[in-house]
């Protein structure tokens, strides 16, 4: 029997290596955990750790004990906090799910809009577009020379079956 590799879980390990290999260390699966947690809610499997890591160089600047890589609720008014990361990304693939993507917001330029509107000159779409075109290239130089805007839902061939 043949065994298949899933190239979506082996392009996220090599990103999370270059920028946070720390974080692979504790969490060694982690990679894969996106994997699911962006087929579960037919996401590109590299919009969330690209918004990682412009919200948080992936993980490594973030509240303390909050598991806030994603950005999610930190604001004048508190922050929320998670109890793992696994929680963290599944409740950003959902509300980004539920409302943006659903409500027609499919790029990063659009997310924007609502998800971080006073991002000057649209410096937060430009960098999820970058990392999201990295992990596609596995080329951290291609991902800044691509210049690409990017679909966050995933397509149905993306998607593996449960």
């Amino acid at each position: 029997m043949v065994e298949t590799v899933d190239g979506r879980t082996q392009a996220l390990a090599e990103f999370i290596k270059r920028y946070n290999p720390d974080l692979l260390e504790k969490e060694s699966d982690f990679h894969e955990t996106l994997v699911k947690i962006a087929d579960k809610h037919q996401l590109d499997f590299k919009l969330l750790p690209a918004i990682a890591m412009k919200e948080s160089g992936f993980c490594k600047n973030i509240p303390k004990e909050s598991y806030n890589c994603l950005g999610l609720g930190i604001h004048s008014k508190g922050t929320w906090t998670f109890d793992s990361y696994e929680e963290n990304f599944d409740t950003a693939a959902r509300i980004l799910k539920k409302n943006y993507i659903d409500r027609g917001l499919i790029t990063p330029e659009q997310i924007m809009t609502r998800y971080t509107p006073h991002s000057p000159n649209g410096e937060w779409a430009r960098g999820v577009n970058q990392f999201m075109s990295e992990i596609k290239y596995n080329d951290r130089q291609k991902g800044r020379e691509a210049n690409e805007t990017n679909n966050v839902v995933a397509s149905p061939t993306q998607i593996k079956t449960q």
